[in-house]
């Protein structure tokens, strides 16, 4: 910068070495990648969940499981993924669905998968010396 004079200077940049067709020539106006929303719509790759959307569509709206249930559910079918991207699509069916309003869901699980426990109060009785237990 000799003479004092800076980049601020108005015609700075007429002086630049610069093409005449500036940035947008080479990628256009869309951004550097040069793609819009339809092209990137048209290149979106297949979701590992793709086969069990319908699936799950169906069972989540019956009932409401969470993800991490309907993913070992699917997992049995064959799905290799991680519960998260069926959280992320079960997040986007709720923006849209209504899930049952039952308070309580019946749901069946393999044998040795779920064990239950009756905690309810049996009260307390009297063994042969008369102790009450």
């Amino acid at each position: 910068m000799d003479g004092g004079q800076g980049l601020e200077e108005a015609g700075a940049f007429d002086k630049a070495d610069l093409p005449d067709d500036g940035i947008f020539a080479e990628h256009g106006p869309e951004g550097a990648a040069g793609r819009d929303a339809e092209q990137a719509a048209e290149t979106k790759r297949a979701s590992k969940l793709d086969a069990y959307k319908e699936y799950l569509k169906k069972r989540y709206g019956e009932t409401g499981l969470s993800a991490v249930r309907l993913t070992e559910e699917i997992r049995a079918m064959g799905f290799g993924g991680s519960w998260d991207i069926v959280r992320r699509y079960l997040r986007e069916l709720d923006a849209g669905a209504k899930v049952s309003a039952k308070a309580t869901v019946r749901f069946e699980t393999p044998p040795g998968r779920q064990a239950q426990a009756d905690w309810a109060e049996v009260g307390s009785y009297s063994d042969e010396k008369g102790n009450r237990r």
